[in-house]
């Protein structure tokens, strides 16, 4: 399966009764479908991003992704899961329609929220944005420099000023920026998102050419443990 494709659209083989679950499922529900895969397959973490394809009366299929490297395609995936729940015996059917479907698919978010891997390694990639950030800051310290300076722009002293003041100053003030989202991002995800000391730091060595976009990359690869659905806000205790 071709990684840069989409996922795939509902097939035909849902019926017209099912296709609002479906619908429905996909549009506010993903985490709890990530959370399903994760715990039927037992795998280590949630897929980045799971979706429905198709749904019927003896359970349903999903489409998944892997992530684990920036730079490696991703895993894709599908899996068929049946309406059975923990404890049941023999095939389990469903009527379509809303009400029976929405009971089974609370029930195995339940069992799903209850027995998958919430504790997971944090893995680290470079991301893309690593060159480009590198590139561009040696580009700047090298033309800021008076000897690098092309002979070209000596008849126009407000191009040097930009030259030899102006970038200086914004180097000076990004890489303050930079410094302090680097430490935001090592006692983040040493902290609050149980890196390895090890981990912690290349992502924090990362955000100093990088800055904060790197946050986003983090989470990206590393999908968040609390997977909570579309518009749903946590009971309060």
């Amino acid at each position: 399966m071709n990684p840069l494709q989409p996922f795939s659209p509902p097939t035909q083989g849902t019926p017209s009764d099912f296709l609002p679950a479906l619908n429905h499922m996909n549009a506010d529900h993903q985490p709890s479908l990530r959370a399903i895969v994760q715990n039927h397959l037992s795998l280590p973490r949630p897929p980045q991003s799971a979706q429905l394809t198709t749904i019927d009366s003896k359970g349903f299929e999903v489409e998944y992704e892997m992530m684990e490297s920036f730079w490696g395609a991703k895993r894709r995936s599908g899996v068929r899961i049946g309406w059975k729940g923990k404890g049941e015996e023999g095939e389990v059917r469903v009527q379509g329609g809303g009400k029976e479907v929405r009971e089974r698919m609370v029930r195995l978010v339940k069992e799903a929220e209850a027995g998958r891997n919430k504790k997971y390694p944090i893995l680290y990639s470079p991301p893309p944005d690593l060159p480009i950030s590198l590139l561009l800051l040696t580009f700047l310290l090298y033309i800021s420099k008076p000897s690098h300076t092309p002979t070209s722009l000596y008849n126009s002293p407000q191009a040097l000023k930009i030259l030899h003041e102006g970038i200086p100053f914004l180097l000076k003030y990004l890489g303050i920026a930079h410094v302090v989202e680097a430490l935001g991002m090592l006692f983040w995800s040493l902290l609050r998102r149980g890196a390895s000391p090890g981990v912690a730091l290349l992502w924090a060595a990362t955000t100093l050419p990088v800055g904060f976009p790197l946050f986003f990359r983090f989470k990206q690869l590393n999908p968040s443990a609390k997977l909570q659905d579309k518009g749903v806000k946590p009971k309060s205790q």
